[in-house]
């Protein structure tokens, strides 16, 4: 059916009156009479209308963006058609757009039929009971970042939706393990895996291995977030291994549309090694002996999992985060160590949020229950960062921030 409005505009003025006071009476006592008179009553400037700007389908359910306009607010909700499947988005409070105008962005949980690839039919919903057509959108898979109309958006506003899109998302996403390929082999059977991210300057991994003092039983495993820097990365290594004597092994990662904590999940389920720590941001741990300390502290009985201080290269602390800081709450994502056991821990567990470290959190929070466990900042240890943290979009922050309040305590 169409709204009534366009209809009663092309009858006669007769009839258009007859109508209006018919209605005028019954919406004394009639809502859906009084919806139909406001609908009758809307100038044409003032008509609804909709537009789907992103339409994503998640494994249990639908991520909408739609730019909608309702000056009347003659509309209830949004209904969608896609083959057989059906669903009526609710209109809630709308977000403010600096170029697309109000946009209703919402999580429809717990529906199924809407595939990646299909077209879906748009309707408005009128409070009179009517529908109109809003033509059609694609429907899309979810993607790995943020889809940039959302970055104008408030990210507290946003932070809800992303929470229950990731909830539903991520734990089905399908896992992968990185293949390390050897450059240089270390002297004895590694007891310790340094993962170190190269996403800054090309020098940090000399800088590093200087650090390591007797490193035959430690190997460097290199990665990037582009595939494409495999060949760098083994130049990099072949001159590590020849003037350091270190070994080392380049993650291989083939896809490109993982996920920060994914990247590092795929690299542990390669780890053979008892101890793995993680090195980003061109992360310098201080003091002589540190590499072997920090093993020593976590190759032990039971889940271990801990973080050094970190400071910023001018002296300050990073994110606030001091001794006295749970480390439950809070890890340095730049500078973490975990051994086999809290390894196997995390790579048993679904995947709920896209950051290091907080997942590392979420995984802290679940050692918490066992007695065995131990999680520490490790003492003494402090190490500097001398590169800045890679931009993340705020709203995914706030959403693990929410995701993360829901299980680890303060």
């Amino acid at each position: 059916s169409r709204p009534l409005g366009p209809w009663l505009a092309r009858r006669t003025p007769r009839l258009r009156q007859r109508m209006r006071d018919r209605l005028a009476r019954l919406s004394e006592r009639d809502d859906s009479a009084a919806a139909l008179l406001a609908e009758i009553a809307c100038p044409e400037a003032d008509r609804p209308t909709a537009r789907a700007e992103r339409l994503m389908a998640t494994p249990h359910g639908l991520f909408y963006i739609l730019a909608l306009s309702d000056p009347r607010r003659l509309l209830t909700g949004i209904a969608l058609a896609s083959g057989d499947a059906t669903a009526e988005l609710p209109l809630g409070r709308p977000l403010h757009h600096p170029r697309l105008g109000r946009l209703q962005v919402g999580f429809l949980p717990g529906i199924a039929g809407f595939e990646p690839g299909e077209e879906a039919a748009l309707s408005l919903l009128y409070r009179s009971g009517h529908r109109a057509r809003a033509g059609t959108a694609r429907i899309d898979a979810l993607p790995a970042t943020l889809p940039p109309v959302l970055e104008a958006l408030p990210a507290a506003d946003l932070a809800p939706v992303l929470a229950s899109v990731l909830g539903d998302a991520l734990p089905a996403r399908p896992r992968i393990a990185a293949e390390l390929l050897p450059v240089g082999a270390p002297e004895r059977p590694q007891r310790s895996a340094l993962i170190v991210a190269l996403d800054g300057s090309l020098d940090y991994p000399h800088a590093l291995a200087a650090t390591l003092g007797d490193a035959s039983e430690t190997g460097l495993i290199l990665h990037h977030r582009d595939p494409d820097a495999v060949p760098a990365l083994r130049r990099i290594a072949a001159d590590l291994h020849a003037v350091h004597g270190i070994g080392v092994e380049i993650a291989d990662l083939p896809r490109r549309d993982l996920l920060p904590a994914e990247r590092v999940r795929a690299i542990l389920a390669a780890v053979t090694a008892p101890v793995s720590i993680l090195l980003a941001q061109d992360t310098l741990p201080e003091g002589a002996d540190w590499l072997a300390n920090w093993v020593a502290d976590l190759d032990r009985p039971g889940p271990a999992l801990g973080g050094a201080i970190l400071m910023n290269h001018d002296g300050t602390l990073r994110d606030g985060l001091t001794a006295g800081t749970d480390p439950a709450r809070l890890l340095p994502e730049a500078c973490l160590g975990l051994n086999a056991a809290a390894r196997a821990r995390l790579l048993a567990s679904p995947l709920r949020v896209p950051g290091i470290g907080a997942d590392m959190a979420l995984l802290a929070a679940a050692l918490r229950q066992d007695e065995a466990a131990r999680i520490a900042l490790h003492p003494g240890l402090c190490a500097t960062a001398h590169a800045a943290p890679l931009p993340r979009p705020e709203a995914a922050r706030h959403a693990e921030d929410l995701i993360l309040s829901t299980e680890v305590q303060p």
